[in-house]
């Protein structure tokens, strides 16, 4: 029914759009992050609640929470010199 699309909106429609900017830096892994964790949370929460506002809640929760982990958690050590992976 059309009420899916109320909680789907957030992996279908705002964060694609959130990343069409092309963000860089702790955004772009805020909204990668966000990207990851909506659809989870998509297909997990029916299973507890049929409310989909609470779905939508929930979706926003994580988006929310993905940009407070990513520009508030320091970042590690990214300079690890071991790596044979390239810089870029």
């Amino acid at each position: 029914s059309i009420q899916v699309l109320g909680y789907w909106w957030w992996w279908l429609f705002v964060v694609p759009s959130l990343r069409s900017r092309r963000p860089k830096g702790l955004e772009k892994k805020a909204l990668d992050w966000a990207f990851l964790g909506t659809p989870l949370v998509s297909l997990v929460a029916p299973v507890a609640t049929k409310d989909t506002g609470l779905i939508w809640a929930a979706n926003f929760a994580v988006v929310a929470a993905s940009y407070a982990v990513a520009f508030l958690v320091p970042e590690g050590d990214e300079g690890d010199d071991d790596s044979d992976t390239p810089g870029w």
